[in-house]
């Protein structure tokens, strides 16, 4: 196991996501992938402030 496996294996499913990630999904390719997938991108919710992951 090399150090990079290391960090992502202790992180745990509960880490927060890349910022390059986040950037991504608040653009409209990210949300357009969201929507296709069958969902609604957060920032279009009425409350998008309580928006959280499927099964958290």
């Amino acid at each position: 196991m090399n150090s990079n496996s290391r960090l992502t294996e202790s992180a745990g499913p509960f880490a927060p996501p890349p910022p390059v990630l986040l950037r991504y999904l608040a653009e409209e390719v990210g949300k357009d992938v969201i929507r296709s997938q069958g969902h609604r991108p957060c920032s279009e919710l009425d409350k998008p402030l309580l928006c959280r992951p499927d099964g958290a």
